[in-house]
Order: structure tokens, then C-alpha cells, then sequence
């Protein structure tokens, strides 16, 4: 009776939380627990490692709660290496959730204006103060694996996307306290799903305890070339050079910021995409994770 609702129990909180199926076949003789994971091998492995279970193993109900974790993949790097197209992909893949952390700070630049009469700039710190009293009025939601921002329980997904957020958001993102808050909303959402997230920091500062750190690279000219070909502007000539120059600014403005700078965590595995197309950089990410 007891075997029978632990195996219940399993499949469904790993079901919910992380999107895969785990089933525990009990011997009836032995206190022996073998998995089976579906259709991935990898997250079978990934759950090996981060839940540190063996392929038989013997648990109690107390100890299987504090085995059913959640796990954080983690990408770093700079404008047009990549990293949130490859975030997006990776999660669809592990059927896990991706966190848009741009669109919480828009979110959070969204929540400054309504609160401060349309100016973050000079009220950053109100803000965070006034955050801190109402943080539940910010909330990140998921339907089919689609990030969906809730504001005052209203979705602002289409709403954080307008010129005026846009414009304003650079006062949240270099604000320590609001930076640190939106990073705790960021952790808040990790404790409920299993994710992949992209970034600057996110290895160094966000979550520089998971196992699981890329940094994905590529060549100056190149990311300045896709992000040419995804304006629609000719990769060549005066344009061309003009988003050069503000790629190279960029990069230099990133690496040395004072709060959350553009870095590389110590563990990650860094990965050079200025070669390589969206599935041979996905293939490289997978063939890492099944030797950590």
C-alpha cells in the first residue's frame, strides 16, 4: 500500500514541476527502487545528478521529499551570440519552462510607471521600497510552456513591449535594489519549475550554485551580422558599421558594469556559436549536460 502511493507520489510531483514522467517500479521481496524515465535519456540523467539518485536505490518518504528538486540551466553572454534562442529551443527540447528575465524587468519598469506617474528616472528607489510592500501584484504564469507577466492581475505580456517601457527600463536594470529584486522574483519562479534562463549574470550572481552554467560566445563581426540580418539592413556599408561600433560599445559597457556585469562563471562550459547553426549548438549543450 505504501510502495503504491510512493510510486503515485513521484510521477506526479515530477510530472507538475518538471515536465517529465518518472515511474518507480517497488520489488515486492526487496526495498530496491528502480526508475524509468520516457523518451529522454538525457533527463534521465539529469535527474541522476541533480537529485543524486542511483539507478537502484532505496529511499524513505522523508528522504524522497527532499530528493524531488527542481533544476536551473543557466546561459550566458553577449548581445547576439545567441543565448535566448538557444534558452527558448533548449527548453522546448527538455519540455522544462524558459524564464525571459528581460521580460520581468520590463515588467517591473511597467509596475514603476503606473506607480510613479510615468518616471522611473530619480524614483528607483521608491520603487523598490514600494515593490517590496506589494510584490504580489507581479506574477510570472505558464500556459503550454508560454511565459505569460501578470501586473495587478492584469496580463501585460504585449504591454511591456511599447517604446515608453522600453525607454525607461535602463533605470531598473542598473538599479542594485530593484536589480536584486527582480532577481528574487527570478529565484521565486526557479523554486516552482524546472527552467533554462539567459543572461548576463545569471551563472555569476543569479543562480552561481547550479551545475548547469553555459557562456555562449561568437565573434564580434557575427553577432553583429545577425543582428543586421534580424533589423533587415545590408550586412555591409555604413549601417553595417554603425551597429558594429554600438555592439563593440555595448560589450564594453556590459563587462564593466559595476552591478551585474557581463561575466563568465568559473564551472561553465564556454561555447563559441560564431560556426556553428542553432542544432549543433543544441547538440553541443546536450552532449555537456549528459557528462556533468
Amino acid at each position: 500500500m505504501n510502495l503504491l502511493f510512493l510510486g503515485l507520489l513521484i510521477k506526479m510531483q515530477i510530472k507538475h514541476h518538471a515536465g517529465f514522467y518518472v515511474i518507480i517500479l517497488c520489488s515486492a521481496m526487496e526495498s530496491d527502487l528502480y526508475l524509468l524515465i520516457d523518451d529522454s535519456h538525457l533527463m534521465f540523467h539529469l535527474l541522476i545528478k541533480h537529485f543524486k539518485i542511483n539507478d537502484k536505490n532505496t529511499l524513505t518518504m522523508e528522504s524522497l521529499h527532499q530528493k524531488l528538486d527542481l533544476f536551473v540551466i543557466a546561459l550566458d553572454g553577449p548581445a547576439g551570440s545567441g543565448k535566448s534562442t538557444i534558452a527558448r529551443q533548449l527548453s522546448q527540447m527538455l519540455k522544462i519552462e524558459y524564464i525571459d528575465s528581460g521580460a520581468i524587468y520590463r515588467t517591473f519598469t511597467l509596475f514603476g510607471i503606473k506607480t510613479f506617474n510615468g518616471q522611473c528616472q530619480g524614483n528607483e528607489q521608491k520603487i523598490a521600497k514600494h515593490f517590496k510592500f506589494h510584490s504580489d501584484v507581479l506574477k510570472i504564469e505558464y500556459k503550454d510552456h508560454t511565459q505569460k507577466m501578470i501586473l495587478m492581475g492584469d496580463d501585460v505580456s504585449a504591454k511591456i513591449r511599447t517604446p515608453e517601457v522600453t525607454l525607461q527600463i535602463k533605470h531598473i536594470a542598473n538599479n542594485i535594489e530593484c536589480r536584486e529584486l527582480v532577481n528574487q522574483t527570478i529565484r521565486e519562479t526557479a523554486r516552482k519549475y524546472s527552467v533554462v534562463i539567459d543572461g548576463r549574470d545569471i551563472g555569476t550572481i543569479v543562480f552561481p550554485d547550479t551545475p548547469f552554467k553555459f557562456y555562449l560566445d561568437a565573434k564580434t563581426e557575427v553577432r553583429a551580422t545577425r543582428r543586421a540580418l534580424e533589423m533587415k539592413i545590408p550586412t555591409v556599408g555604413e549601417q553595417f558599421n554603425g551597429l558594429l561600433t554600438d555592439i563593440k560599445r555595448r560589450d564594453q559597457e556590459d563587462i564593466t558594469r559595476t552591478i551585474g556585469p557581463l561575466a563568465i562563471a568559473k564551472d561553465a562550459t564556454i561555447i563559441d556559436t560564431s560556426e556553428l547553426s542553432i542544432e549543433q549548438v543544441l547538440l553541443e549543450i546536450k552532449q555537456h549536460l549528459s557528462k556533468l
